[in-house]
């Protein structure tokens, strides 16, 4: 294990983390850990392209409406019959990292005739199996939404649909939603750490 930054050089601090990870062959600390630090935010300041990949701290989804199932909880089957699920965009992970500028692409389509907006809100959660939007430890990170033309019939609803696109940069995600039929679209930025 390799430590940087001031607190690094506590004997404490190392003796704790050899007693809670035994198997860990040894730590190294550099020589000036505080050093090490600087130099490399300085080194990612003058080239961002030195970070490929990043770890994410937390799971991002959205909130998907689809028709009940008996495997579902009854507590959160909605009057229509429907229930609102999480779709994962990103899954948080020691072991998985995400590649920079790696997109994620969603299609999503209209769900009655009536429907003049299509909410794409984006939700955090630290849990590896929430699966339902009343879960408690899913968050609301952001909401946004993309205007939906009128329809005249049945048959115009699966014309209807809307792309939604989330992108890894190197601190913040871009994420963009645009409708096919109408090139309406909606863009939002978000940072990793928000808590």
């Amino acid at each position: 294990m390799l430590l940087a930054g001031g607190f690094s050089e506590s004997v404490y601090l190392q003796d704790r983390i050899r007693r809670e990870f035994p198997e860990l062959p040894n730590i190294s600390v550099p020589t000036n850990p505080i050093a090490s630090v600087m130099k490399g935010a300085v080194k990612f300041g003058l080239s961002e392209k030195i970070v490929e990949s990043r770890v994410l701290n937390w799971t991002y989804g959205t909130c998907v409406v689809r028709k009940w199932l008996p495997t579902d909880p009854l507590s959160y089957k909605l009057p229509n019959g429907y229930v609102k699920v999480f779709e994962t965009f990103g899954e948080k992970g020691y072991g998985d990292s995400v590649k920079l500028n790696y997109k994620v692409i969603k299609n999503f389509k209209s769900f009655s005739l009536t429907q003049r907006k299509m909410n794409i809100d984006m939700y955090v959660t630290k849990s590896s199996d929430a699966k339902y939007i009343g879960d408690p430890e899913i968050k609301l990170l952001r909401k946004f939404q993309l205007e939906l033309p009128e329809l005249d019939s049945y048959e115009d609803i699966e014309d209807i649909t809307i792309s939604f696109t989330l992108k890894f940069g190197y601190t913040k995600m871009f994420a963009a939603a645009i409708n096919k039929n109408t090139g309406h679209e909606c863009k939002v930025t978000f940072k990793y750490e928000f808590d």
